[in-house]
This record gives C-alpha cells, sequence and structure tokens, in this order.
C-alpha cells in the first residue's frame, strides 16, 4: 500500500469541504432566484381602496383589506351576525307561540276555515232541500185529496143512485187502499253520499221526489192494468193514448219503463204532453206533445220531424227505457239502457206549457209496456 503522508490527507479533505460549500452556496442562489420571481407578481390590492398598504385576508370571503378598512369589514360581519340573531329569535318566538295555542300552525287554520265553509255549506243545502222537501209533500198531499175527493164523488153519485154492486166495492176499496200506500211511501226522497268524499252531499231533492208515478188515462182502446202499472192495447190494430197521473211544474223527474211486448217493426210513441190539452186516441198528432215513436219518428209540438237530432228507433221487447223529464231546463232525455242510445229534446213553454203529463201511443194489439219503480 502506497504511503500517504499527513498532509495529503488534510489537502484532500481541505478540498472536499470546498467542493461542498460551493455547491449548497449555488443551490442557496437558485433558490433565492426561483423565490424572487414567483414573489414579484402583481400587486395585491385592498378591495375596497384599491391601495397597497398593510393588507390583511380575510379567510372567510378570502378577500383583501388594508388597515384602514379590515376594521370596517369586521364591523359589516359584526352586523350581519346581529341581523342573523335576530332572525333566529324571531323565529324561536314563533315556535313558542305555536307551541302554546296549535291551532296557529298553519295546516290548522286551513282546516278550521275548511270546516266552517263546509258548515255554512251544508246548512244552505239542508235549507234548500228542506225547502223544497215541504213544497213537495204538500203538492204530493194535494194529489192525493184531489184523487180522494174523486173516489168520494162517485160514491156519493153511486149512493144517490142506488146504482152499485161487490164488483163496485172491491174497485173502491183498492183505490184507497192505493191512495193509503202511496200516503205512507211519500214522498220518496233519497239523500245519497258519495263514499270518496268526506262531506255528505244532498243531492236536489226534486229529483225523484213525485208520487208513484202510474198510468191513469185512457182512450182508443187501451187498458190500464196491474194498479196503473202496465198499459195494453186490445186485439184491434188502431191508435191508443195513455197518460199518467202525475203533473210536472219544476224539477227533475225519471221515468223507467219496460217494453213487455212489442211487434215487430210495431209502433210506440214515448214522451211528455201538457195537461191542458185534451187526450185523445192518436197521441202523436197531440198538440204540445213531445217525444219519440217508431220509424225514427220525432214529435215536436205534435209534428212528426224524421230523424231529428240523430234520432234512430232502437226498441225491441223487453228493453227498458228511462224518460228523464227536466222542468227546470225544459228538456226530456229518452235512454234505451240495453243500447245505451240517448236523445234528447228542448221543449217550447209556450208550445207545451205546464204541467207536464207522461203520454204514451200505441198501435199493435197487445203490446204492453210496465212503469217501474225500482
Amino acid at each position: 500500500m502506497p504511503f500517504i503522508s499527513e498532509y495529503a490527507v488534510k489537502q484532500r479533505c481541505h478540498l472536499k469541504r470546498s467542493v461542498l460549500e460551493c455547491t449548497e452556496t449555488n443551490d442557496c442562489k437558485t433558490n433565492l432566484s426561483t423565490s424572487m420571481a414567483s414573489s414579484n407578481p402583481q400587486k395585491v390590492l385592498c378591495v375596497t381602496c384599491n391601495k397597497v398598504t398593510g393588507l390583511f385576508t380575510c379567510r372567510g370571503c378570502q378577500q383583501n383589506f388594508c388597515t384602514s378598512h379590515v376594521a370596517e369589514h369586521r364591523q359589516e360581519l359584526g352586523k350581519q351576525m346581529d341581523e342573523i340573531t335576530v332572525e333566529h329569535d324571531r323565529f324561536r318566538q314563533i315556535l313558542i307561540e305555536q307551541n302554546t295555542d296549535l291551532r296557529m300552525h298553519p295546516l290548522l287554520i286551513e282546516i278550521t276555515e275548511w270546516e266552517q265553509q263546509s258548515i255554512e255549506k251544508i246548512r244552505q243545502l239542508a235549507h234548500d232541500a228542506r225547502q223544497q222537501l215541504e213544497e213537495l209533500i204538500i203538492a204530493s198531499r194535494k194529489i192525493l185529496s184531489e184523487n180522494l175527493t174523486k173516489i168520494g164523488n162517485e160514491l156519493n153519485k153511486a149512493r144517490e143512485e142506488d146504482n152499485y154492486f161487490e164488483t163496485d166495492f172491491v174497485e173502491w176499496i183498492a183505490k184507497i187502499d192505493r191512495l193509503k200506500k202511496e200516503a205512507n211511501e211519500l214522498p220518496n226522497v233519497r239523500l245519497p253520499c258519495f263514499d270518496n268524499n268526506i262531506l255528505p252531499v244532498i243531492s236536489n231533492v226534486r229529483e225523484n221526489t213525485s208520487l208513484k208515478e202510474i198510468f191513469q188515462q185512457s182512450t182508443g182502446e187501451a187498458a190500464i192494468e196491474d194498479n196503473g202499472e202496465v198499459a195494453v192495447k186490445n186485439t184491434r190494430v188502431s191508435h191508443a193514448a195513455v197518460r199518467g197521473r202525475g203533473e210536472f211544474n219544476s224539477g227533475q223527474h225519471r221515468f223507467r219503463f219496460r217494453i213487455e211486448r212489442y211487434f215487430k217493426s210495431g209502433w210506440l210513441q214515448i214522451g211528455i204532453v201538457s195537461k191542458t190539452i185534451p187526450l185523445q186516441a192518436n197521441s202523436y198528432q197531440t198538440p204540445s206533445l213531445y217525444g219519440w215513436g217508431a220509424s225514427n219518428q220525432v214529435y215536436l209540438d205534435g209534428r212528426n220531424h224524421q230523424g231529428y237530432n240523430g234520432y234512430i228507433t232502437d226498441i225491441q221487447t223487453n228493453d227498458e227505457i228511462e224518460l228523464a223529464v227536466d222542468c227546470d231546463t225544459r228538456t226530456i232525455i229518452l235512454t234505451n239502457e240495453r243500447t245505451h242510445s240517448t236523445y234528447r229534446l228542448a221543449v217550447d213553454l209556450q208550445r207545451c206549457p205546464f204541467p207536464w203529463q207522461l203520454s204514451i201511443g200505441l198501435y199493435y194489439s197487445l203490446d204492453r209496456i210496465r212503469i217501474l219503480h225500482t
């Protein structure tokens, strides 16, 4: 191994230290240069006055303020803090008041208003229904009284003329029993309630509240059977007419019929007529008659208008027919429940004055129509 003097060793150590120092110095210079380059961008200004004077950065809004405006910024923050505190306290007070009186809750207030409005509406509906029903009861009793008077007149006349037999007794008793039954049943009022509604709905009691309708008058070889529920033509082919007992001046009334026998391609007329017009066999020519007949015939004031409003005759044996009579709107509506066909007629009150009565026309032998009460 070659010999290395102590001096040579010292020289080498000194040289190595010098190199390290030089390297560190160069690194420092480089870092300083970089730092100076990065710290010399565009100047940062106060957001309020646009001056560079002792800047402070707000950690909330990330904006810079000078020493003059940093205190002003803090005061503004203090005002906002006060406003939030006031809003908090105000809402807390509202909650305290609502907890003290739950009736002040908006939804409960809405329910209370709904309750009051509903009560008033029901009260008004009940008042109207009560008034209408009273009118109908009075009218129904008047009709009963008139019919009872007719029976009384028949009894007096038969007694005076000494003209009565057992068959007359049966007929008079049947008439009186029928009036008793109607007196106990009247009026047939329905107050329906919709299943999906909290409030019961009081319908217009004028509908379906008249006395039970029956056939009462006939002419032209038509007979009335089953206590007035059936009208039937005799064996001869000719025109005949039947009228109902009821008299209608107001409200809505619905009548259902079953065609128990109907001659193929036959003739049948259903409608209304003014009571002021005398009963006649050829009902379709009766002045004031409004209704529907065979062969697409529509009658307006006793005059035929073929196919009026698109009417097509579709009646068959065993069909059930509904006739709706609306005195308030002065219209009648015919519906065949089998075919669901519906036809409407407007009634001219000048040509068909109140009161109205049901009018049925028959032609072919043994044709038969029944009034339904269910």
